[in-house]
């Protein structure tokens, strides 16, 4: 019996050490996605700030040209 236990220990040792490897790997996979995603939301960001600005300026433009 005590054979069966050993095996049982190792194989749920090996079962835990490949667990926290696979989880590591997962984490690092999610921090890299986020930091992609964050970079591109601050670029959108800069998009839409740049866009507003001139249309500000082109109906700033107009208001100036009509009076």
């Amino acid at each position: 019996m005590s054979t069966l236990r050993s095996a049982n220990e190792q194989f749920e040792q090996i079962m835990l050490i490949r667990s926290d490897a696979i989880s590591e790997a997962a984490m690092g996979a999610a921090k890299v996605a986020r930091e992609a995603v964050q970079t591109a939301s601050e670029k959108w960001c800069e998009m839409i700030d740049a866009l507003a600005a001139v249309s500000y300026t082109h109906l700033r433009a107009h208001e100036t040209a009509a009076n």
